[in-house]
C-alpha cells in the first residue's frame, strides 16, 4: 500500500511539473489543443484579413491587436501575449504572429496566406496547414 502511496504521489509530482513548468510539455500541449478545437480554414482568414486591414506601410500600433476568438482558451495560464505582424520585404511574406509564453520560452503561430512559408526557421519549424506554422523558442 505504501508502495502504491509513493508512485502515485510520484506520478502526481511528475504530472504537475510538466503541466506547469515544463514549457516543452506545455507548448506541445497548447498545440494539440489547436488543432483539436479551432478550424484552420477560420484562424487563416482572420489573420487574412487582419493582414490586409494592415497594409505594409501603414501606421498601426503592432501587438495590441485582438486574439482569435478560441486562441485565448488554449493554455489554461493565459490567452496569447501577443498578437503582431511580421515580416515583409523580400524575404518573407507578411504574417500573424501569436506568441505564449513565460520565462521558460515562448511558442505559437505563425499565420498568414497559403503561400505563406516562413524564412526564418523561429517564425515556424512546424507546419499545420499550408500559411500556417507551429513555432517554439526556449530559453
Amino acid at each position: 500500500m505504501v508502495a502504491f502511496a509513493a508512485i502515485a504521489c510520484g506520478y502526481g509530482a511528475f504530472y504537475w511539473f510538466n503541466s506547469n513548468l515544463n514549457p516543452h510539455y506545455i507548448a506541445a500541449r497548447c498545440e494539440l489543443r489547436i488543432e483539436q478545437t479551432i478550424d484552420p480554414a477560420a484562424l487563416q482568414s482572420w489573420a487574412t484579413n487582419l493582414l490586409a486591414a494592415h497594409p505594409e506601410g501603414s501606421t498601426y500600433d503592432n501587438g495590441k491587436f485582438r486574439a482569435f476568438p478560441g486562441l485565448n482558451k488554449i493554455w489554461e495560464k493565459d490567452g496569447p501575449s501577443g498578437v503582431s505582424i511580421q515580416g515583409g520585404g523580400k524575404e518573407e511574406e507578411r504574417f500573424v504572429f501569436v506568441t505564449w509564453g513565460d520565462a521558460g520560452g515562448h511558442w505559437g503561430l505563425s499565420i498568414g496566406a497559403t503561400s505563406f512559408a516562413p524564412y526564418i526557421p523561429e517564425h515556424g519549424s512546424r507546419m499545420w496547414k499550408p500559411g500556417i506554422f507551429f513555432w517554439r523558442n526556449f530559453h
